[in-house]
């Protein structure tokens, strides 16, 4: 089929004013975003699902929103391995790394992750006391391939096995959405802690079954469960992006070598980025405690 049109947009993600700096700290590899300024501001922690490599947009755009924001990647970066473990001292190494830069206020830090980075997330807030904020979207609540290893490198968390009976396969994709099943005693305890903790989901996910997140909450102790909120918006996909990024419903995942289907239709999914990304915002700035001072106003809308 030959195109009737086409035309190419270009989009500005980072402030002018935002300082980007490449991250290559020990182990650590990422970048930092700097909003303009002195003055310390909330620092948040970016992660990306299982695409690999190093995802910076949205980093960058809570940077043009006056937060400190690591985009950290985790594997298939650099001297990164493609897919392995992932031990859970790396992540506390970003923790205790941001924690301590001067320029991210005290008081403790956000996390904001999606699908595989929101999992990742979930296991940051369990045992993580820095993490006082954490935004999952699309996220596992249960421990996904690859496992998450603990830091004495000697046990690892057992991922939930895929159940191939389970499996849907169309010609756009593999749907995963129904293809786990596991105990509650699975779930990823992240109320232990008591970081707050905002769960954004679209109804229509194909690669997550989104009632995992109901579950979770019901297994909360009652003085936990005030802890965590969930938002699902009706006719989302799995790939919940800030506002105006085109609605896919699959694509090719390099990392795993097949198709997934993340569901979703164009106009619903749309509202529920624009949605989404308010809330999100919303969310940090209240739990990090960000002056009114310290929020500016980027060049864009976003």
């Amino acid at each position: 089929m030959e195109a009737i049109a086409k035309t190419t947009i270009s989009r500005w993600y980072k402030s002018r004013s935002v300082t980007r700096q490449p991250i290559r700290v020990g182990r650590l590899r990422g970048v930092l975003f700097l909003p303009p300024g002195d003055r310390p501001a909330p620092g948040v922690i970016d992660l990306f699902g299982m695409i690999g490599g190093l995802v910076e947009f949205r980093a960058a755009l809570l940077a043009s929103r006056g937060f400190v924001v690591l985009a950290l990647a985790y594997m298939g970066y650099k001297d990164l391995p493609p897919i392995c473990y992932l031990n859970l001292s790396y992540f506390q190494e970003a923790v205790d790394w941001m924690s301590y830069h001067p320029r991210v206020q005290s008081g403790g830090l956000g996390v904001v992750g999606v699908s595989k980075g929101g999992e990742i997330g979930f296991v940051m807030a369990q045992y993580m006391p820095q993490v006082k904020a954490l935004v999952t979207i699309s996220a596992p609540t249960y421990y996904m391939f690859p496992a998450v290893r603990h830091p004495d490198d000697k046990r690892h968390e057992k991922d939930v096995p895929l159940d191939l009976d389970l499996l849907k396969i169309t010609d756009l994709g593999y749907h995963f959405n129904r293809s786990y099943v596991f105990a509650n005693d699975q779930l990823i305890e992240a109320w232990k802690s008591d970081a707050k903790i905002l769960s954004i989901l679209g109804g229509d996910d194909q690669c997550l079954d989104i009632r995992v997140h109901q579950r979770l909450w019901n297994t909360m102790p009652t003085e936990k469960k005030a802890n965590m909120e969930v938002v699902t918006y009706p006719g989302a996909g799995h790939i919940i992006e800030p506002p105006y990024t085109p609605h896919y419903p699959s694509s090719y995942n390099n990392i795993m070598g097949v198709s997934f289907v993340w569901g979703g239709t164009p106009k619903p999914h749309a509202d529920a980025q624009e949605k989404s990304w308010r809330r999100i915002l919303q969310f940090l700035n209240t739990h990090l405690q960000m002056d009114s001072e310290q929020t500016f106003a980027p060049e864009s809308k976003l």
